[in-house]
């Protein structure tokens, strides 16, 4: 997650306390690898050489797995064959301080934490995000027909992200991300980066795997799920938190319970929300009055990315909206959704959303 530490005071944060739900088997050596590369934001070649690392050890797991690298240094990665992929999402540059460079990882029963061996004081290690990376590593092992994206220099403005290929996501359900601290409790972003990141059918659904791992919807304030959401995925994204607290400071955290129970509701999550693909564009928000039907108004500018959307949607017969297939024909071609009472109609040439409307 993204945020700066420049003449910010020392976090004094208070742990907060958590049973996991249910167990989960963490590779705790896996875990330290990650965390024993420095992968400094803007460092081509400490991010190059952890890239390999990442490569060589999933090639080792010897599955149905292609990788693929861009000239931004992002890794995309696609296990099995199916019709719709979750993706889980996750940076690997760090934002920790430099001059630390010999460091000892120190476990506790519940804790994980850094020492500088020079100093002999605490040092971050870079829990945000490799968290969130050994969350992906974990389900890319476990689960069948998944994608994960592991993006550069997501610490200095989602760099990586702004540069992903949209195509990547066309055949995904979802996007999920680990990139979030819990500071405030268990909670998943449906709004970041200035925009909705999720569609209300999305919210909906996932409810009842929030409320059985104590998880809820809040505002996040930038990570890479918005920037792709952004870019025009087309599709719901969520960040969640990963169990890691006081990140880019030298008290930086990792609370093995929160990240336990983290990793289960994950897991769940994904099982959960696969089996369609969860349609989102963020131009418009949504909300409900008090009648609690559906309605759409603009908040964000229009992109031809966006005419895409709507247009694969309807061409399908579904409600680029709200995904219902029921529509009422008007007499100028426009077609009026029956369930969110969204109007439709797509000139040649469109600058902004009001054009859409009838």
């Amino acid at each position: 997650m993204t945020t700066y530490n420049k003449g910010w005071k020392k976090s004094k944060e208070l742990i907060p306390q958590c049973t996991p739900i249910r167990n989960i088997e963490v590779d705790w050596k896996l875990y330290k690898q990650l965390l024993s590369y420095r992968t400094h934001s803007l460092d081509e070649i400490a991010q190059e050489e952890f890239t390999r690392f990442l490569i060589d050890h999933i090639h080792n797991w010897n599955m149905d797995i292609e990788m693929e690298i861009d000239k931004a240094g992002n890794l995309y990665i696609t296990k099995g064959i199916g019709p719709l992929y979750p993706c889980i999402v996750a940076h690997q540059d760090i934002n920790q301080d430099e001059e630390v460079t010999d460091i000892e990882i120190i476990q506790t029963s519940k804790l994980i934490i850094g020492l500088d061996k020079d100093t002999g004081k605490q040092c971050g290690l870079g829990h945000d995000d490799k968290a969130g990376l050994y969350f992906l590593l974990h389900c890319l092992k476990t689960m069948d027909n998944i994608k994960g994206l592991i993006t550069t220099n997501e610490e200095i403005g989602a760099v990586g992200a702004s540069e992903v290929d949209m195509l990547f996501f066309k055949d995904c359900s979802f996007l999920i991300q680990g990139d979030r601290n819990i500071k405030k409790g268990l909670d998943v972003s449906d709004y970041t980066n200035g925009i909705e990141v999720v569609s209300l059918d999305f919210e909906r659904y996932s409810k009842q795997i929030l409320d059985k791992y104590g998880y809820k919807y809040t505002t996040c304030l930038f990570t890479d799920i918005g920037e792709l959401v952004h870019q025009g995925c087309g599709i719901s994204a969520i960040n969640f938190g990963i169990g890691y607290g006081n990140e880019h400071f030298e008290d930086e955290y990792l609370s093995i319970p929160h990240f336990i129970n983290a990793l289960a509701f994950g897991e769940d999550l994904i099982n959960h929300m696969r089996h369609k693909k969860w349609k989102h564009s963020p131009y418009i928000k949504q909300y409900k009055s008090k009648k609690q039907k559906n309605h759409y108004v603009p908040g964000w500018k229009f992109t031809e990315g966006d005419k895409r959307y709507i247009e694969d949607s309807l061409a399908i017969g579904e409600c680029p909206m709200c995904m219902s297939n029921k529509f009422t024909e008007m007499y100028n071609g426009a077609k009026e959704c029956e369930h969110c009472g969204a109007i439709w109609n797509i000139p040649e040439e469109i600058t902004d959303f009001e054009e859409l409307l009838y």
